[in-house]
């Protein structure tokens, strides 16, 4: 049976130092280092919200090349009226294909 659930929540920020402080004003606490994607160019910090979910703060990685594709959630092009913002949600699922094609059957 294919398994999907809600992995994460994406947090974008000009960068993960401003990202951070933002959490950290906003909720209180401090995401903790987490790591890069360097195929992206990006890097990251966590914060748990549960067993298996969590929160993710991300931003272009100045030490990083930059990537021939675009990066995620359109940071290479900023908003200035919303340099800080919840980006979106991201889900896991064991089979992308049929999870993809079987959307329309499951909830359509």
């Amino acid at each position: 049976m294919l398994q999907s659930h809600m992995d994460h929540i994406a947090i974008i920020a000009p960068s993960l130092e401003d990202g951070v402080e933002y959490v950290r004003q906003t909720l209180g606490v401090s995401p903790q280092a987490g790591g890069e994607h360097p195929r992206m160019g990006t890097h990251n910090c966590l914060l748990k919200l549960g067993e298996k979910f969590y929160l993710e703060v991300i931003s272009i990685n100045p030490n990083a090349p930059h990537p021939n594709r675009p990066r995620w959630f359109q940071l290479d092009e900023p908003d200035p009226s919303r340099l800080i913002r919840l980006a979106t949600w991201i889900a896991r699922t064991d089979d992308i294909y049929a999870a993809s094609t079987g959307f329309t059957d499951t909830f359509g």
